[in-house]
């Protein structure tokens, strides 16, 4: 349990259900409290074996499930004594808990399934593997040591298959496709979550227990600079995510090579029952010893006849035609020969014997026949197209002459034409630049008149502001020489109103004047003349002018 314990705490990437990881940690976490755990001793059994014996699988089905039977390659009491090169077994090994690298207390690590996986296959008489699997996944580094000993065991020409029964998830389906091929005993069990996550436990340095009053302290030496650097201050996310990322596409991708026919969608984390996964993730549904004789049939169709035949020489040959479904044949070519439809299959008895009905083979004869009749005609066919073939050959040869002339002939027109553009090009060249230059010198002297007309308007414009000025002032003076005119014409017009108006209200003294009693002179008073649009500020004050002096002159 303690070495479970260091690598769940220890580990940094898991190919594992999340749920699975949470509740073995908070189980070991309980087991070193309480020093207390449960398992059954049937979960610390490794490894079992299939046996045959002269071509029949010898092993009782139900001794195949781990609980009865024991890992002993040896000759069991109750079977009969044979030879033993007719003795043959299929190494399975079981899966069935966390994957980890050291294992624990009820589960086996990767490291001792990877030597157990290599020890059988060091064995002569063994002829294939099977991994019997039910796991949620675990640490992603076990998947090397498989990775080692599946590649020990190719090399030796076996196989290893894997058989899921339970759900298989996560680590569990990346080490599926590196078997040979994958079978399930339930097609309603779950398969899939394939994907990666990093978790890790980490405590701040000062931290202090709450109920024991423990502080937790850390010191790094100096030098120690790197030294659990993915850890401190609670982590780098940054590179624990680019790490995580990294790892996992690589096992993605090792898994597209090792299984081609699983889909993208399937490679997400998602969980699939396995019956709908049959032909991606998994390659079909059947029974332990199902397997076990397929496997068996595989090694027994690759060894010399002479290997196969040994039960034979034992008078075992009709048992292992009854017990092994490779020895009858299917003939479907035959059938369609034989007149059959399409779909229709001729298969030999267990001896390997096959019968032919006289009218079967009359059809097989007629059918024969009409193919042979059929051969000679594509043969003569052939001839012919050969012949045509030989006479195509001459006239590409032909043509591949006149070709090379043609080709010749254009290569040299196109160096005349060539010639002939740089001629054409240097007077074209040269007609524009005398262009360009004419046009040059019409630019310039557009510039010079432009300028000029440019100065004249100046100067209009300068001269104009200048009238414009000047009238303004001579507005104005006009119009502040009528407004005392005009003030002039008031006093008078006033004083006249006085003078009309009779005597002052003071007597004056003295002797009345010698004019006393005559007739006053009359005075010709008119009115002063209004402003006339149609003549200049200059008229209209000079009429002004005049009007006052006649004022003056007939108040005189």
């Amino acid at each position: 349990m303690n070495a479970l314990f260091n690598e769940i705490v220890g580990c940094r990437y898991y190919t594992m259900q999340r749920s699975v990881f949470g509740g073995y940690r908070a189980n070991v976490f309980n087991f070193l409290n309480t020093r207390q755990t449960e398992h059954q001793d049937s979960e610390k059994r490794l490894r079992a074996v299939a046996r045959f014996v002269a071509g029949k699988l010898a092993t009782d089905a139900t001794r195949l499930n781990f609980r009865t039977y024991d890992d002993d390659w040896d000759d069991d009491d109750d079977q009969p004594k044979v030879q033993q090169e007719d003795v043959k077994y299929i190494n399975i090994l079981r899966l069935t808990g966390p994957m980890t690298r050291g294992g624990g207390e009820c589960s086996y690590g990767s490291l001792e399934m990877r030597d157990r996986l290599m020890q059988a296959a060091d064995r002569d008489d063994v002829v294939g593997h099977i991994i019997y699997c039910r796991t949620p996944g675990g640490m992603a580094t076990t998947l090397i040591d498989f990775r080692k000993a599946i590649d020990y065991i190719r090399e030796r020409g076996q196989k290893i298959y894997m058989f899921c029964d339970g759900t298989v998830a996560s680590g569990g389906v990346f080490l599926s496709a590196m078997c040979d091929g994958v079978f399930v005993y339930n097609g309603e069990d779950e398969i899939g979550g394939i994907g990666m996550y990093t978790a890790f436990f980490t405590m701040e340095n000062g931290a202090v227990n709450s109920i024991t009053q423990e502080k937790y302290v850390e010191y790094y030496a100096d030098k120690s600079t790197e030294k659990n650097r993915a850890y401190r201050d609670g982590g780098d996310m940054e590179l624990i995510k680019k790490e995580t990322n990294e790892y996992l596409d690589e096992l993605l991708t090792a898994m597209k090579q090792d299984r081609p026919s699983i889909k993208e969608e399937q490679m997400n984390g998602a969980m699939f029952k396995m019956k709908d996964v049959v032909g991606t993730i998994i390659d079909g549904i059947c029974t332990l010893p199902e397997l076990c004789e397929r496997i068996y049939g595989e090694w027994a169709a690759t060894q010399p006849a002479s290997t196969r035949n040994t039960a034979e020489d034992n008078n075992q040959s009709n048992i292992n035609q009854q017990t092994n479904p490779k020895m009858s044949k299917e003939y479907k070519n035959l059938a369609s020969l034989a007149g059959y439809e399409a779909d229709a299959t001729m298969v030999s008895d267990n001896e390997g014997l096959l019968t032919l009905q006289p009218q079967e083979a009359d059809a097989m004869e007629e059918r024969l026949q009409a193919m042979t009749e059929q051969s000679a005609t594509l043969e003569a066919e052939n001839t012919s197209l050969k012949e045509g073939n030989n006479a195509m050959s001459t006239a590409l040869a032909n043509m591949a002459v006149e070709r090379d002339a043609a080709l010749r002939e254009v290569r040299e027109l196109k160096e005349t034409l060539e010639k002939d553009d740089i001629t054409k090009g240097e007077e074209i060249r040269t007609e524009m630049q005398a262009q360009l230059d004419e046009a040059a010198t019409r630019y310039a002297a557009l510039e010079d008149e432009k300028k000029k007309v440019e100065n004249t308007l100046a100067e209009v414009t300068t001269e104009k502001n200048n009238l414009e000025a000047s009238a303004k002032t001579a507005a104005e003076t006009a119009a502040q020489q009528l407004a005392e005119k005009e003030q002039i014409i008031n006093d008078l017009q006033a004083q006249l109103a006085e003078a009309n108006s009779g005597s002052g209200s003071k007597v004056n003294a003295g002797e009345s004047p010698k004019t006393n009693g005559d007739t006053a002179g009359a005075s010709q008073m008119t009115s002063a003349p209004a402003w006339d649009n149609s003549k200049s500020a200059a008229e209209n004050v000079k009429a002004m002018d005049d009007y006052m002096k006649r004022q003056k002159d007939s108040v005189k």
